[in-house]
């Protein structure tokens, strides 16, 4: 599995079963603690979970015609993440990996 984007894994998620279209993806993950919860860090993965792998995050400086530069954060999921993620919801939403083929 490669690095896929927020709403393409919240799209995945919801198609197997493991949320459905009521629950927020982020802030499911803001209540387990894997995304921060307020100010520039919202929804933003805690440092610890990009070390382990379960996340990617691109920063791109964006400079505008008034001077000012801003830092665009993009963050991925990353194959390791996905399983994780995964395994740690199915047993939550009684979810059987096995009838998803």
């Amino acid at each position: 599995m490669g690095r896929v984007l927020w709403a393409s894994w919240r799209r995945c998620l919801r198609r197997l079963g493991l949320l459905s279209a009521r629950i927020s993806f982020f802030a499911l993950l803001r209540d387990d603690g894997y995304l921060g919860k307020s100010g520039s860090n919202r929804n933003v993965p805690l440092q610890r979970y990009v070390e382990q792998g379960l996340f990617k995050i691109k920063e791109t400086a964006v400079a505008h015609s008034d001077g000012h530069v801003t830092l665009n954060r993009t963050t991925k999921v990353t194959g390791k993440g996905q399983t994780y993620f995964v395994e740690r919801y199915a047993h939550t939403r009684a979810f059987d990996l096995e009838e998803v083929e």
